[in-house]
């Protein structure tokens, strides 16, 4: 988890958005235990994927520079 965190507290936020915005009007103990299963779900996330898989970084959105891919050279 330590390693994780950012990632973790970083897809947390996007389900936090997710839930304000479908349930606008939700009370406030209400809201918190969506919170919960949200950061439930999210901690999950990587329990099962690493950070590269989810991508939720502009580093690993990002293609590296000066590096040819396998898949761009061809044999023309």
């Amino acid at each position: 988890v330590n390693i994780n965190r950012l990632h973790i507290l970083k897809k947390f936020s996007g389900y936090m958005q997710e839930i304000d915005e479908k349930y606008p009007d939700l009370n406030v103990s209400d809201k918190l235990s969506h919170y919960r299963e949200a950061l439930e779900k999210a901690y999950q996330v990587f329990k099962e994927s690493t950070p590269q898989e989810q991508k939720l970084f502009k580093v690993f959105k990002e293609k590296p520079k000066n590096v040819v891919t396998l898949t761009e050279i061809s044999s023309d």
